[in-house]
């Protein structure tokens, strides 16, 4: 099934999504739970269906 909306989403757009503010996201990224794509040096996306992989529960983002 075809992900609604854009492939890539940007910080902001991606910590309203899942709720969450942009420096968690920061975290989540670099506890390798999301992975950052850099589309120009400085600008960073993230992968729509990662984000919704997170926010269906279908990864695991609890303790370690």
């Amino acid at each position: 099934m075809a992900t609604p909306g854009p492939l890539l989403m940007g910080m902001s757009a991606s910590a309203k999504l899942l709720g969450v503010s942009r420096a968690t996201l920061w975290r989540m990224t670099k506890a390798g739970l999301l992975q950052k794509i850099e589309v120009l040096p400085g600008s960073f996306r993230l992968r729509r269906s990662d984000l919704d992989a997170i926010a269906a529960g279908q990864r695991n983002v609890g303790s370690s």
